[in-house]
């Protein structure tokens, strides 16, 4: 087997390695953190609805990631 390091942007990896890893992750947390999963959604419009800025993330098991 070759293996190498890509480091191109590609949408369809980023979420299959994700999910790999969170799948792999869930499977040693403790039941009663399964559940906790939030998403944060907030945006800085004007009267118009256009979009100045925002912060987008999850809440999951405890931990707050913003990107």
């Amino acid at each position: 087997m070759n293996l190498s390091i890509c480091a191109q942007a590609n949408l369809a990896d980023k979420a299959y390695v994700k999910e790999k890893m969170i799948a792999f992750n869930y499977m040693h947390f403790p039941d009663h953190l399964k559940g906790r999963y939030q998403e944060v959604n907030l945006y800085l419009k004007n009267a118009e609805g256009q979009i100045f800025g925002g912060i987008v993330g999850e809440i999951c098991w405890n931990w707050l990631e913003l990107r």
